[in-house]
């Protein structure tokens, strides 16, 4: 299912779906190549462990429990982001959703971050989530200046939260509070 389309900076067109199962194998490549790419992630080079068949499971949980959205972002015919949304079924927190999202590298600074995440931000204000929670490492500078654009304010900081080549990382987390409704 497309949900958006956006031009990027360089010309070329981002396509916005909620991949299935079938884009497993895809996302299984293009996570194991971010994490290779970027010491700003969770995971390192090898670290990811999913099989196809095990992402094909996740993908199918994504799409069936109606709580969280799982999305991925296309230029010509590939994936090159991956981004999600994802929030408890308990009453009391189900209103605040967990973002995390991958770019490759080569999609560095031409849109493709602010696109994912508006699609989120989106779908999140349609779906009765009011807070959208992230961390992301104190150096990431260039994440955290799209973050703040997008409206995210800085919550506090998790000292020593990444240990990455014998150094550890500070994590900052981040909050954007979507409507003030309630509605149960």
């Amino acid at each position: 299912m497309n949900l958006a389309t956006h031009t990027l900076k360089n010309g070329q067109v981002l396509t916005i779906i909620q991949p299935g199962a079938e884009y497993a194998a895809e996302i299984v490549a293009h996570v194991n190549q971010v994490i290779g790419e970027s010491d700003h992630l969770a995971m390192g080079a090898g670290e990811f462990g999913m099989s196809v068949e095990d992402e094909a499971i996740f993908l199918n949980k994504m799409k069936e429990t109606g709580l969280n959205l799982f999305i991925a972002g296309i230029v010509d015919g590939k994936i090159v982001s991956v981004s999600n949304i994802v929030r408890s079924p308990r009453p009391r927190i189900k209103h605040v959703a967990d973002f995390g999202i991958s770019v490759q590298k080569k999609y560095w600074g031409l849109g493709v971050c602010k696109a994912m995440m508006s699609t989120l931000i989106a779908w999140s204000q349609e779906n009765s989530v009011r807070k959208i929670n992230l961390k992301v490492k104190t150096d990431n500078i260039r994440a955290i200046e799209i973050y703040e654009k997008a409206g995210f304010k800085l919550e506090g900081v998790h000292p020593r939260e990444m240990l990455i080549n014998g150094k550890f990382h500070d994590e900052l987390s981040m909050g954007l509070l979507l409507d003030e409704k309630i509605d149960g």
